[in-house]
C-alpha cells in the first residue's frame, strides 16, 4: 500500500500529536486493526491497530 501526505501537513501533525504520517499509516499493516466507518459523515472513519514505534 502506498501513501502520499503534504510535508508541511506532516510537520504540524508530527507537533500536535507527536506522530508521523508515515509512522501512523503503520496501523494499515496490522492484520488485526479494526476500521470504523463515519456514518454521519459517510467518509472516512476511525482505524484502531497496533504500531511499531520505538519511545
Amino acid at each position: 500500500m502506498l501513501f502520499e501526505w503534504d510535508d508541511k501537513k506532516n510537520t504540524l501533525n508530527l507537533k500536535k500529536h507527536q506522530i508521523s504520517f508515515k509512522q501512523a499509516s503503520q496501523v494499515f499493516l496490522d492484520k488485526d486493526a479494526i476500521y470504523i466507518p463515519d456514518k454521519k459523515l459517510r467518509k472516512g472513519g476511525l482505524s484502531l491497530g497496533k504500531l511499531k514505534i520505538l519511545l
